[in-house]
């Protein structure tokens, strides 16, 4: 490798050390400005933003799509909860939640949803796009903690 390409090697590797200095200091400030609206719930070590309202029974359980938070659910959760109990929450590395290093696979996130659900009753489920499979992996595997679904 000559010195043009030691050069492009540098740049390469400077511009990466500084994209991840950008986006450490940038969620950082995110953390300080931005405060989680719910509790965070551990679920074994690591742990899973969920925020509950309302009061009553059964509880309804919304579950984001891909790449979304709790906050997608901010214009329905409220309305909701004006009938019964509701919880949103953040699946692990999104949101408030923390990064968790498992494997993250359709039988994981529903372990991990279970853990922060314990020890509540029977639940609606109500999913929007990936969220859907993964409420039916969990309706699929604990039938009898579930009570209905929204898909």
């Amino acid at each position: 490798m000559g010195y043009f390409g030691l050069t492009v090697l540098a740049i390469v590797i400077l511009a990466g050390l500084a994209s991840v200095i950008y986006q450490r200091t940038g969620m950082l400030a995110d953390a300080r400005r931005f405060h989680a609206p719910g509790v965070l719930v551990d679920i074994g070590g690591s742990r899973l933003h969920a925020y509950l309202s309302g009061e009553g029974s059964p509880l309804v359980v919304f579950e984001a799509g891909v790449g979304a938070t709790s906050l997608s659910w901010t214009l329905v959760q409220p309305e909701v909860a004006k009938l019964t109990r509701t919880l949103s929450y953040d699946r692990a590395w999104l949101g408030w939640s923390d990064p968790i290093h498992t494997e993250r696979d359709t039988r994981t996130l529903v372990e991990e949803l279970r853990r922060a659900l314990r020890p509540l009753e029977p639940s609606i489920f109500v999913a929007h796009s990936f969220g859907a499979l993964i409420a039916t992996a969990y309706a699929a595997r604990y039938p009898s903690e579930i009570c209905g679904m929204v898909l």
